[in-house]
Order: C-alpha cells, then structure tokens, then sequence
C-alpha cells in the first residue's frame, strides 16, 4: 500500500471506529445523557471491517461519508459547537480529512438550520470558522435554498454582522436558489451593501460553479448559467471572458480547480 494509501486507510479507521462511538438518535431524539466517548475510548473496528478496508481501495469520498456521518451524529447528540469541535480536530489530525472538511462543514451547517427550525441566528449561534467557515456558508446558502423571497431575504440573512464570511455563503445561497444561474446570482450580489461584500458573495457563486468540494459530490449541484455541470476548462475560460468587473476577478481565481478536475 503507498504512504496516501496508508493515510486515508488510518482516516477511515478512525472514523469507523468513532463512528461507532456515537449515538445514532435521529435530530428529534432527545439525547442520550451518557458523555461521548472520547477517541481513545472508541471500540477499535472489528477484524472484519479491517479487512474489508484493506482490500477496497479508499476514496476522498469514503473518508467524506465517514467523518461526514460521525461529525452529524456528534452535532445530533451533543449540538453544532462540539460537531464542529471534532470536526476540527479530525481535520488537524487526519490529513485524509482536510481535503474534504469545508463541505462537510456546509453539512453541518444545514444541519444546523433544521435543528434551529429554520432561524438563521439560532443556528449561528455556535458559528465557527473552522475548516474555511464552512459552516456559516451552509446556513446562509441552505436558509436562501429553502426562502419564499431570496431576493428579500439575501438582504437580512447576514444581519446585522454583514461580514464577509456570511455573505460567500449568499453567493452559494443564490446559485441554488437561482437555479445553478450565474447571470442571475451576480446580479443579486451586486445589491450587496458595500462592494466588498459584493466580490466576497461572488467568490460564493463561482466556487459553487467551478469548486464545490468535488471529493464530496457536492459538485453534483454545480452548473453554469446554461444548465449543464461546468467540468470543460474551455468552457470555464469562456465563462470568465463573458463576466464583467469586478466578478471575473474570482472566475478567474477558482476555474482553475475544473482543469484540474480532468488531469
């Protein structure tokens, strides 16, 4: 086995083996009152499981599924601070996790809005910018998803911060809630009320076009304005071309990742 090939094993290992640890219980479950089991008191995984680890080769998007799985079932039980806690640590300590810990903190971020019934603020109320701030993006763009009136809500969400991490997380909010319409997103970043938090909800649209975790399959939800997934670097350049200062400054920034993507 290579030495990547030993990493991701050991990534997926661990969070078999937290996995494990954690309580199952759905989000309207009371919790369980018991205290989580630290890492070292996890059960190690079964002779069975190991094996067949061994023998199938271990993706970015196995180690997505198991440390996505273990960080929702903490944030389930013990709430979003301690998930994102964990999150972390998973991320420092488990090079395999790094690389897909920004869109598993978008998921903790949607996760967090369900259990906040929808409000935005009570959901940010364990706001952390561990792993890139995803999950502050993940509340916004899951709040302006789910919106009757995104074009009115895009205006508040961030209220009353309106720092720049909250609104990357419009210029998400806006592609899905726009359809995957780069035309119309922008156009709805240009409404932001200082220019420089109009480039940062740019940077937001762009990397859910060009970037969007594809370890994780979120790239499943990224498009361009014509509908179609956005993976031909061509096809990128000329999206660039097309966008009007000052958006095609991060076009330009985050294309490169779809080059990337068939090399």
């Amino acid at each position: 086995m290579t030495l990547r090939g030993s990493v991701a094993m050991g990534v997926v290992l661990t969070a078999a083996a937290l996995l494990a640890s954690c309580s199952t219980s759905s989000p309207g479950t009371a919790p369980d009152p018991s205290p989580p089991a630290t890492p070292a008191q996890a059960p190690a995984p079964s002779p069975s499981m190991t094996g067949q680890a061994s023998a199938a080769a271990v993706t970015a998007a196995d180690v997505y599924s198991l440390t996505r799985d273990l960080v929702l079932s903490v944030q389930a039980r013990d709430g979003s601070a301690r998930s994102l806690d964990e999150l972390g640590r998973l991320a420092r300590d488990q090079p395999g996790v790094s690389g897909v810990c920004h869109a598993i903190s978008h998921d903790l971020g949607h996760a967090a809005l369900e259990l906040a019934g929808g409000r935005v603020g009570d959901a940010l109320t364990d706001r952390d910018d561990v792993c890139g701030g995803g999950f502050t993006h993940g509340v916004i763009e899951y709040a302006l998803a789910e919106s009757d009136d995104p074009a009115a809500d895009m205006l508040t969400v961030c209220a009353p911060r309106q720092d720049g991490s909250c609104w990357h997380g419009v210029g998400h909010g806006l592609m899905f809630a726009t359809g995957m319409d780069t035309t119309r997103a922008l156009a709805g970043c240009d409404r932001a009320p200082k220019s420089v938090l109009s480039s940062r909800c740019s940077e937001g649209v762009f990397m859910q076009l060009f970037s969007a975790d594809l370890a994780a399959g979120h790239a499943a939800h990224g498009s361009d304005s014509h509908g179609v997934i956005s993976r031909d670097p061509a096809a990128a350049q000329e999206t660039c071309r097309a966008t009007a200062s000052p958006h095609d400054a991060p076009c330009w920034f985050y294309s490169p990742v779809v080059w990337l993507t068939v090399h």
